[in-house]
């Protein structure tokens, strides 16, 4: 997967542009600083993308779990159970094979 990232140049643009917000005061900032900007918003949409990622992987495998109890309870005649691993009561009339 490639994360985009902030390049120096466009840093430069937002010092140019935005950085001052209308105060009146427009900063120079020189090389090592503009560097450590970059590299800070670089680290900063790294981290969000890994913190998003996990609770997105965690969503999916809830989900492809709960499917998967469903498709079981459909294919077994059985009322899908609320917790992974239970198993349901044998009903009436059913027939179970056992050891």
């Amino acid at each position: 997967m490639v994360i985009a990232t902030v390049t120096e140049a466009q840093a430069r643009q937002y010092e140019k542009q935005a950085w001052h917000l209308g105060c009146g005061v427009k900063p120079i900032l020189d090389n090592t600083t503009m560097r450590f900007a970059t590299d800070f918003a670089n680290v900063c949409i790294k981290s969000l993308i890994a913190s998003l990622y996990g609770e997105i992987r965690n969503q999916v495998i809830a989900e492809i779990r709960a499917v998967a109890r469903e498709k079981a309870a459909t294919d077994t005649g059985c009322p899908p159970s609320k917790a992974q691993g239970d198993i349901a009561a044998p009903q009436k009339g059913q027939i179970v094979l056992t050891d």
